[in-house]
């Protein structure tokens, strides 16, 4: 069963979560999804909204994260089984849980 609630949005909670991460947000809307929970749901008036919780910037950070991993191993010349140790090692659930 989900949990459906009406969202309106804290700015000042925004603004806090940015000073701690020093990132500003050009959409504030990215910053609630990325802590919200699978499962949930968060409804801004009538319209549902990230059903599937923070999976979808997941998928575009898992992207962004092959990126940068495949270029810092492209130059090196190694055989594609490099990099995928290489990925293996720092998105490995241990190695998120050491770095944050």
């Amino acid at each position: 069963m989900f949990h459906s609630q009406t969202f309106t949005p804290d700015l000042t909670a925004a603004h806090a979560f940015e000073v701690i991460l020093g990132y500003t947000f050009h959409q504030p809307l990215h910053l609630y999804e990325a802590l919200l929970a699978s499962g949930s749901i968060l409804t801004l008036g009538p319209y549902s909204r990230f059903p599937s919780g923070n999976k979808r910037l997941a998928i575009i950070g898992d992207r962004i994260l092959d990126l940068l991993l495949s270029l810092r191993w492209y130059p090196t010349g190694e055989e594609r089984a490099t990099f995928d140790g290489l990925r293996n090692n720092v998105t490995s659930n241990r190695n998120l849980e050491a770095v944050g």
